[in-house]
């Protein structure tokens, strides 16, 4: 059993599947195969001294197989902004999980496991070196703390179709490498069924390193050298109800006062609030010619400056 666990410092994870756009709004939750070892292959380029490339690949390889996972829950939420661009802007929308109740959530920790790999203490070394170097999982925003468990007993929630699950359960596709034996086929095939005069992969490294726009350029809908794999997932993993927060209703104020400004150019409505505070200086000044309960009232403090508790003074 090979097991590593991932934590979200910042309590979010962004990653767009591979067949979506990212004004789709989807988010592939859980990781993919393929983005971890992607992942875990580029992290081999932060660590000194850098593995050779037979190491590296000998202990891809054996995390090919196809993982289970044990997920916590989430809420699939997005941010809405506008991005400058050389003409105008474009309105994008930023997809991500906000994994369990948030940041630092001590609950909220993703583990993925291989049941059926043992790694060799060398193997071993190498994995806990590019787990300490790996600072993001998905894109640069989902930061992450990632460790190699030593034992792991936990029941997945999330495995591959063809095993068993317990509850009702939704499908849902993650892309992982081909079996060796699939790739070498597909190597002969390739060429002759896609008419492509791009050089296909080799191995296995080749496959991870693939850069994602020269495939688009090429016209691959697919990285070659990956295939779906279809997964079951927990009916409502992403769908937490929000902790409810109790809110204080504001005392009904006494007196009010409502003045209207008059001018031949009025000041913008985006000017409300340094206008409003022009008010409430005028307002403190005049109070401080009439003594320390008039000056708590329009300012909140008493006369040495320190704040009233209570709230019972002037709203602006």
């Amino acid at each position: 059993m090979t097991a590593i666990a991932f934590r979200f410092p910042a309590g979010r994870y962004h990653g767009t599947p591979w067949d979506r756009h990212t004004n789709e709004g989807a988010v592939e939750w859980p990781p993919s195969p393929w983005r971890i070892l992607r992942a875990l292959t580029a992290a081999a380029y932060r660590i000194e001294p850098p593995p050779s490339a037979e190491e590296l690949e000998l202990l891809l390889t054996k995390l090919s197989e196809l993982p289970v996972y044990q997920v916590p829950r989430g809420t699939e939420a997005h941010t809405r902004h506008y991005m400058p661009t050389r003409t105008s802007t474009t309105l994008v929308f930023n997809t991500f999980v906000a994994v369990g109740r948030g940041a630092d959530d001590p609950e909220a920790e993703l583990v993925v496991a291989w049941p059926g790999t043992k790694l060799s203490d060398h193997d071993t070394a190498l994995l806990d070196r590019l787990l300490e170097a790996l600072g993001y999982l998905g894109r640069s925003e989902s930061w992450v703390d990632a460790r190699r468990l030593e034992a792991w007993d936990g029941e997945p929630n999330v495995v591959p179709a063809d095993e068993k699950a317990v509850g009702v359960r939704e499908r849902i596709r993650l892309q992982a490498l081909m079996p060796l034996a699939d790739f070498e086929g597909w190597r002969q095939n390739a060429p002759a069924l896609s008419g492509r005069r791009s050089r296909l992969p080799e191995g296995l490294l080749e496959v991870l390193h693939q850069d994602t726009g020269t495939l688009q350029r090429q016209g691959w809908s697919e990285p070659p050298g990956t295939r779906w794999v279809v997964y079951h997932r927990p009916e409502r993993l992403l769908r937490v109800r929000p902790r409810r927060k109790l809110r204080v209703r504001p005392k009904r104020p006494t007196s009010f006062a409502r003045y209207a400004v008059s001018s031949a150019v009025l000041p913008p409505l985006t000017e409300a609030l340094a206008v409003g505070e022009r008010l409430r200086e005028a307002l403190i000044a005049q109070a401080d010619r009439h003594g320390p309960a008039a000056l708590a009232l329009f300012a909140g403090k008493d006369s040495e400056g320190r704040p009233l508790e209570g709230n019972a003074h002037a709203y602006y």
